[in-house]
């Protein structure tokens, strides 16, 4: 009996322990997941501004034509510029052979200048323009959407960049739920219905929208 009093006080001691370890250490480390994420808050701040930034009803998320920023990274900063078609700014623009490229940030070039990314490399070396569409965290599915959703003008290729997050993604319709912490990036799926592919549309099309209880039951439910 007393065997099993001690038993228990153990297990006891040791749950609380984890969950000081847990709390504690959890500023420091996103992926110590507590009952507390489960519905997060969305402020209306990170909600004006993600609207203002990036927000796109038919992709998810898509940064503003005609803009400069930043990417950060251990306080280093990385300047890059979108161009008035929406893709990555490039010297090249003016060769007539072109060359569209679709996918994520390793498409993208995220934290290498615009000089320096690799489409600009490879236009040099083929004498061609090669549009840079990628966007930072997109899923293949999204990189086909924007392709259907660009003109195409002049260009006599497509190529959509690959690497194994951009077919995880594919299965992810909020990415909090695959890449903890992004908790405004809800975007759109597919599915497949008997043979067929079918388009679920991304479940954001507004600012309100952003309703802990409801979006993420919305989610659930898929």
């Amino acid at each position: 009996m007393i065997n099993i009093l001690y038993f228990v006080l153990f297990i006891l001691f040791l749950e609380v322990f984890l969950i000081f370890i847990v709390h504690h250490n959890k500023k420091n480390f996103q992926w110590l997941i507590t009952e507390n994420e489960e519905y997060p808050d969305f402020k209306k701040e990170n909600i004006d501004s993600f609207f203002k930034s990036s927000y796109n009803k038919s992709l998810g998320w898509l940064k503003r034509p005609n803009i400069t920023d930043f990417h950060d990274k251990l306080k280093k900063k990385t300047k890059f510029s979108i161009d008035k078609s929406g893709a990555r700014k490039s010297k090249f623009t003016n060769l007539k052979k072109k060359i569209e490229v679709y996918g994520d940030s390793f498409v993208f070039g995220r934290y290498v200048k615009d000089d320096q990314v690799w489409t600009e490399i490879l236009s040099k070396k083929l004498n061609s323009h090669i549009i840079n569409y990628g966007v930072g965290n997109y899923g293949f599915d999204q990189a086909l959407l924007r392709y259907e959703k660009n003109k195409h003008r002049n260009s006599i290729y497509t190529i959509i960049g690959v690497v194994p997050e951009t077919i995880n993604r594919i299965n992810s319709i909020w990415k909090n739920y695959l890449e903890f912490g992004n908790i405004y990036g809800f975007k759109p799926s597919f599915f497949l219905k008997g043979e067929k592919l079918k388009l679920r549309k991304n479940p954001i099309t507004k600012k309100n929208d952003f309703q802990k209880k409801k979006i993420i039951k919305i989610i659930k439910s898929v």
